[in-house]
């Protein structure tokens, strides 16, 4: 729980961003402005993580460590509709390869859904407990951490985490998010979206040919 101080602090932490990338979406016409704010989002909040190891903090995720992976997750359809134009770009093959595991990934999770376990499953951009688009993974994903591994492994609800450094990666992405919303297209919907249904959805094209 924040203090109303630190609720302040964190709220001018989002109009500050949200302000910078207003002038920055300004410079250039939709879609390029958009196209070009992401790729700036994703470093700030990547770099968080490098200066906050710089600085002696450490974090217990690592390559294979997939627990997150399998909560639910959103995003809104700007960033959805961004990082499936950079799958797009992919190698033909490569392109083709995430569109059938995420198609056999669904199959899964709905037969899963059946099944009255109450199990959700893993994202169906996982593979052997790695993900398949790490390079353009979304803004919620990148600030996921946890410092205690073994309590993400048990299942804990709450996954103890670097205060701090959630909160500057939460208002780098309100912050952008809010501002980007500003420039979209009349009749985009604003609400967020869950991630992998959103980008299955905007696949479809590619979906129908693959």
């Amino acid at each position: 729980m924040l203090t109303a101080e630190e609720q302040a602090e964190f709220f001018a932490a989002i109009d500050a961003v949200k302000i910078t990338a207003q002038r920055q979406l300004a410079q250039r016409v939709f879609p390029t402005n958009v196209i070009h704010l992401f790729p700036q989002l994703y470093r700030h909040v990547d770099d968080l993580f490098v200066k906050m190891q710089a600085r002696g903090k450490t974090i217990a995720c690592r390559a294979g460590c997939s627990y997150c992976c399998h909560v639910k997750l959103e995003a809104k359809q700007a960033e959805v509709d961004y990082i499936a134009r950079q799958l797009k770009q992919l190698p033909a093959d490569e392109f083709a390869h995430i569109v059938a595991h995420m198609r056999q990934g669904f199959v899964e999770k709905q037969a899963l859904a059946q099944s009255n376990l109450g199990q959700r499953g893993p994202c169906v951009l996982l593979e052997n407990q790695q993900c398949m688009i790490y390079a353009n993974r979304p803004g919620v994903c990148r600030k996921a951490h946890s410092i205690d591994a073994q309590r993400c492994a048990d299942g804990d609800e709450t996954i103890p985490q670097h205060l701090d450094l959630i909160l500057k990666a939460e208002a780098l992405i309100q912050g952008v998010g809010a501002a980007v919303e500003e420039v979209m297209p009349e009749g985009t919907a604003p609400e967020s979206k869950e991630f992998t249904d959103a980008l299955w959805v905007a696949l479809a094209v590619e979906n129908e040919d693959a």
